[in-house]
């Protein structure tokens, strides 16, 4: 009886301080900085740079060779009044990057567009460069697009570390804290360029 009474009281210490436990303090504090649109005579280009994005426990786990994925969510939409806004077109492009710990080298797949990009580097900064950077996306045709004025386009990123099996999911929670969101962040489409 008195072991029962022992394994409730520490587990509802546990599950108190789990739930009181600000962790927004250990949450990473990304934020998109930069986004350009340039509407092209036939394509809506992306441009887009993510701030912040790597924190120590992140570059941790990268080196570690956790394979860690950003996700670009892209939206144009149709702001009508008084109503919910029309997506038109909704894009995701996925950063993923593992770390070959043998090789001592970063690879980067990035998927999203026609077919996947694969880049290999052994230098952490230009890993960091090609993850947490979007150039020259080709995001929509102009023609869907038309009247240009009317619509914006919206930018969201996040990181989410793989999905471990059974055991370790439960052994390694922690690893879903260093996960972040940011908010989104919008533009309007420019005039084409001739």
């Amino acid at each position: 009886m008195k072991t029962l009474k022992l394994a409730f009281t520490i587990s509802l210490f546990l599950f108190s301080h789990l739930l009181l436990c600000p962790w927004s303090l250990f949450a990473s504090k990304a934020e998109i900085v930069e986004l350009t649109v340039t509407n092209k005579q036939e394509y809506i280009f992306i441009d887009a740079k993510l701030q912040g994005a790597f924190t120590d426990k992140i570059n941790e786990a990268i080196s570690s060779g956790i394979p860690t994925t950003f996700k670009y969510y892209l939206e144009l939409k149709n702001p009508r009044l008084l109503w919910f806004d029309k997506k038109i077109v909704k894009k995701l492009i996925k950063h993923q990057v593992i770390y070959d710990t043998l090789k001592k080298e970063y690879q980067i797949i990035i998927k999203g567009g026609h077919s996947p990009i694969v880049k290999v580097t052994k230098k952490e900064d230009e890993m960091r460069k090609w993850m947490t950077s979007i150039n020259s996306f080709p995001f929509v045709s102009s023609k869907k697009v038309a009247p240009i004025n009317k619509h914006r386009i919206r930018l969201k990123a996040e990181m989410k570390c793989i999905k471990m099996p059974f055991p370790l999911n439960y052994l390694l929670f922690y690893i879903s804290f260093w996960d972040f969101d940011t908010s989104w962040v919008s533009s309007p489409i420019p005039e084409a360029i001739k």
